[in-house]
């Protein structure tokens, strides 16, 4: 397991908690707007995470490349 502490919240801290990690993740996978065709721009909130007004496995991606998971 990977969790990287940081000071200041960046878009890849999609819960806001100070850290990322899988939960990060599983917040994305586990959305309701998850794999959806519906654009979400406002409604998404902090899980999409790249601001293309859909969450999708882009977004998951995002997180995982940011950060190193496997």
């Amino acid at each position: 397991m990977i969790r990287l502490e940081i000071s200041k919240w960046v878009r890849i801290d999609v819960n806001k908690d100070g850290m990322i990690t899988q939960a990060d993740l599983t917040a994305i996978t586990t959305s309701p707007f998850y794999t959806q065709s519906t654009y979400c721009r406002e409604a998404c909130g902090t899980i999409d995470v790249n601001r293309d007004g859909y969450v999708r496995l882009d977004d998951a991606n995002v997180v995982v490349q940011s950060v190193g998971f496997s």
